[in-house]
């Protein structure tokens, strides 16, 4: 993998016409800066009004810094990203981990078609390590059984409809089919329904993907009642899945009383 020197990384980056705009038109609009880690995927955070890309060696730095530059291009266009909750539903524990995972999936489906127009290849969509993506998920699938929670499945499957990849058709197909054949034909129904609705979204000219997630919650089950929020501000910044309550009422569920 190649050792990434930023300020000739964005040289190379900014040489093809339609990427300099996206780099230098995001640079007026906000504040970036690429900071190095020694291992894992790249990612973006954002503090303060700074947008953090961190990255690491690779083998596609040009398509990671464009991979990365189109999740902060979304959020400044309007996507909010709703990883806050207060939940006092049967499934609470579970809320976070459910909404990182359909943050980042539901922005990729949104981001994808720009990837492609930047003249990056479907293959390099995610980071070096996506290659293995495929084996692991065979892996966590052999130890699913039809009483496995539905979360399980979901995160297996999500994988097999996201945009790009290195993953080609066949391995999308054979973990579909391995997920079907663990599945309970109630689970089936729900991936297949949670698809639709995914795929509802990545057409939509909407970038608010509150209703999106509410609805998948609702189709898993057992997340009512829940606030998702894309700030802290409960419970202005968000909605709710099933009835509202108070911060009050979900303190006392939560404790028992």
């Amino acid at each position: 993998m190649r050792v990434i020197q930023p300020a000739d990384l964005i040289t190379a980056f900014c040489s093809k016409p339609e990427r300099r705009r996206l780099y230098e038109g995001l640079a007026k609009a906000t504040n970036i800066i690429l900071t190095p880690a020694s291992e894992g995927a790249w990612s973006t955070r954002t503090a303060n009004g700074t947008r953090t890309i961190t990255y690491t060696p690779t083998d596609h730095p040009e398509a990671c810094l464009a991979h990365e530059l189109l999740h902060i291009q979304l959020q400044e266009n309007g996507y909010r990203c709703y990883l806050t909750a207060v939940s006092f539903a049967p499934k609470h524990d579970w809320v976070l981990f459910l909404l990182s995972k359909l943050d980042n999936e539901l922005q990729h489906h949104k981001l994808y078609p720009a990837f492609l127009r930047l003249g990056f290849g479907p293959e390099h969509m995610y980071y070096d390590n996506d290659r293995d993506t495929y084996r692991l998920i065979q892996k966590d699938i052999a130890r699913f059984t039809s009483d496995s929670p539905v979360e399980f499945f979901l995160s297996a499957y999500v994988p097999t409809i996201a945009p790009g990849g290195a993953g080609t058709t066949q391995d999308r197909l054979a973990i579909e089919n391995q997920l079907r054949a663990k599945a309970s034909t109630q689970t089936w129904k729900t991936l297949m329904a949670i698809r639709k609705v995914i795929m509802e979204y990545r057409d939509s000219n909407t970038l608010d993907a509150a209703r999106t997630i509410a609805r998948i919650m609702q189709l898993l089950g057992q997340y009512e009642p829940t606030w998702i929020g894309h700030t802290k501000r409960f419970p202005d910044d968000g909605i709710f899945i099933g009835n509202p309550f108070t911060m009050e009422e979900a303190r006392r569920a939560l404790a028992g009383t």
